[in-house]
């Protein structure tokens, strides 16, 4: 008997590691605060991406996306951002306005959209800090730095703006730039291994 509930009490710890591993996932419902990133009521009431670690922001273009002008202080920024738009309007996360900017929005997670209808706006965002980024249709980058961390650097087939600002890539293992003839204002590389980069990389500045 001692032996089957040490052996349950393992199984139930291994199944609520992988949940915790895998994070949870919320969709925007754009029900709380106008703008406040760790409003739960934006996110269904339940929560938002960032209260734990590896969770998953959607949003899937289905409610209208409110410009994102204070990021709160999210207790961790591992999360993932996804757009799942396939079949109705498109959706854009817009990251500070003209009148209210942004100072700053982080998370080491993948921004991953569906390709001809998902849109990243950090115009009016000071700086940018993002795991990756890959499907856009649209990518306005921040007008001081972006910075991309993770492996997936993917601009092909999307309209990208530099914004006046610096792209930092900074993978510490190999990453690829695709870039679809996008231009950069200035690009800077670094990390452990030299990226793979298209013979039609286009640059303004350095």
């Amino acid at each position: 008997m001692k032996r089957r509930t040490f052996a349950g009490m393992v199984l139930l710890l291994l199944v609520l590691g992988s949940g915790m591993a895998f994070g949870a996932t919320y969709t925007w419902t754009g029900g709380g605060t106008p703008g406040l990133w760790t409003s739960v009521n934006n996110w269904g009431g339940t929560g938002y991406p960032g209260q734990g670690p590896n969770d998953v922001a959607i949003f899937d273009g289905t409610k209208p996306t409110a410009p994102i002008t204070n990021f709160g202080a999210p207790a961790n920024t591992t999360f993932a951002i996804q757009f799942t738009n396939t079949g109705g309007p498109g959706a854009t996360l817009q990251l500070g306005t003209g009148a209210t900017p942004l100072a700053s929005f982080t998370t080491s997670g993948t921004v991953t959209g569906v390709s001809g209808t998902s849109n990243l706006n950090a115009t009016n965002t000071t700086t940018l800090s993002i795991g990756g980024v890959t499907g856009l249709k649209s990518f306005t980058a921040a007008s001081g730095t972006t910075t991309i961390s993770g492996t997936t650097v993917s601009l092909s087939g999307t309209t990208f703006n530099a914004n006046g600002g610096t792209v930092s890539l900074t993978a510490a293992s190999s990453y690829t730039l695709t870039t679809g003839g996008n231009q950069f204002n200035n690009l800077t590389l670094s990390g452990a291994k030299t990226p793979a980069i298209p013979g039609n990389l286009n640059g303004k500045g350095n």
